[in-house]
């Protein structure tokens, strides 16, 4: 059974009361794993410990956050994308330690020139290029279309920060269907055209205690509602 179904209560208990009902109820194999995607580990230990209370016992569940489930799901619908993507953030800080040294005689680069200066050891250039992936990778989750205008230069020339823009442009020169805002547009779209194995995708999923997702991420769920059962569980 496919739909999204909205569990709601003003006690984070009764919620998982509620979720061990759902759970109690089998998936069509013994050996597939219920899957329980939540925003913390303190929050899996909690649940897991409810679970037993309630239904005697919690075994075979998988608790992943909502990032690496849909990069699951990406996986599994795109089958050639490969192992390790150009875009994690941990990647995008060492990538931008070749690519900013290289950029800071170019015009509205001036301030990252001057922070840079008596960098003899790198530190700087590691702090910064840390922070700056930590930005962009946010920009790929909550502005997504920020991301996109960058893409296609239309950015406001006379903005304050009009660096960031063009370092993102060397960053995806030649990548650009690689970072996660593109990868969302791609995976909305096989989901709505239905361009894969159902047999892919797990037959049940819950949503609980995230008290806010992005944008896409609701998107994704409310897509992909419509090929497996997703239970959500709010406050």
């Amino acid at each position: 059974m496919s739909g999204l179904i909205i569990h709601t209560s003003n006690r984070i208990e009764i919620l998982a009361t509620q979720l061990a009902r759902v759970v109690r109820s089998p998936l069509p194999s013994p050996l597939t794993p219920e899957i329980i995607v939540i925003q913390s580990r303190g929050m899996e230990r909690w649940v897991s410990m409810e679970l037993a209370r309630v239904n005697g016992v919690c075994a075979n569940c998988s608790f992943p956050f909502p990032n690496a489930f849909l990069e699951d799901i990406f996986k599994k619908l795109m089958p050639d994308l490969p192992e390790v993507l150009p875009f994690e953030r941990e990647i995008m800080t060492f990538r931008l330690m070749k690519i900013i040294p290289n950029c800071l005689d170019h015009a509205g680069f001036e301030s990252l020139k001057n922070y840079l200066a008596e960098d003899r050891n790198q530190l700087k250039l590691f702090q910064l290029s840390n922070k700056i992936s930590d930005l962009f990778d946010q920009y790929l989750v909550f502005r997504p279309q920020l991301i996109f205008q960058w893409e296609q230069a239309k950015e406001e020339k006379n903005q304050p920060f009009i660096w960031q823009a063009k370092l993102w442009r060397e960053l995806v020169r030649g990548k650009e269907s690689l970072h996660r805002a593109r990868l969302h547009k791609r995976l909305l779209e096989q989901i709505r055209k239905f361009h894969f194995e159902a047999s892919l995708l797990p037959k049940r999923i819950s949503i609980f205690g995230i008290s806010y997702l992005p944008l896409f991420y609701l998107q994704a769920f409310a897509e992909l509602s419509k090929l497996m059962e997703i239970n959500f569980f709010l406050i």
